[in-house]
C-alpha cells in the first residue's frame, strides 16, 4: 500500500541525487536555487492566512456546512501548514529529499481518509 495515499499533504517534488552512482542524477546548482525558490514555507502569523485560507477554499472549491466546521477545518488547515513548513525547512537544510505542499486535502485530520484506505500505514484500528 502507498503509505503517501492518505496524506494530507503531497510530494512537490523529489530532489536527486548528487551522488555519481549508476542511474542517478546531478542536481544543477541552478536547479537548486530554483526548488528553494519555490519552496513552500508558511508564516500563519504574517497577517496573510486568512487571505490565504480564502484563496486555497476557492482553488479546491472548498464549502463547509456551519462556521463551525469552517472553524474547525481552518484550524486543521493552519496546522498542516506549520508541519508543511517544519519539513521544508529540513529540505532547505538537506535533511530532506522531497517537499511538501498545500493540496485539497489539507484540512482533513488524521483520522479521515481521502482514498479509502483508512491510515492503516499509521496502525490505526478500523472501525
Amino acid at each position: 500500500m502507498n503509505d503517501f495515499c492518505c496524506s494530507s499533504t503531497h510530494i512537490e517534488g523529489k530532489r536527486p541525487s548528487t551522488a555519481t552512482e549508476p542511474g542517478s542524477h546531478t542536481l544543477s546548482e541552478m536547479s537548486r536555487k530554483d526548488l528553494l525558490r519555490d519552496l513552500q514555507l508558511y508564516n500563519n502569523d504574517d497577517g496573510n492566512a486568512e487571505k490565504d485560507f480564502q484563496d486555497w477554499k476557492k482553488k479546491f472549491e472548498k464549502h463547509y456546512d456551519s462556521p463551525e466546521e469552517e472553524a474547525r477545518r481552518k484550524k486543521l488547515w493552519l496546522a498542516t501548514r506549520v508541519t508543511i513548513t517544519e519539513h521544508n525547512k529540513k529540505y532547505k537544510d538537506g535533511l530532506e529529499t522531497w517537499t511538501m505542499g498545500v493540496n485539497q486535502f489539507t484540512d482533513m485530520d488524521d483520522d479521515e481518509s481521502p482514498c479509502g484506505c483508512m491510515n492503516s500505514h499509521r496502525g490505526k484500528k478500523k472501525h
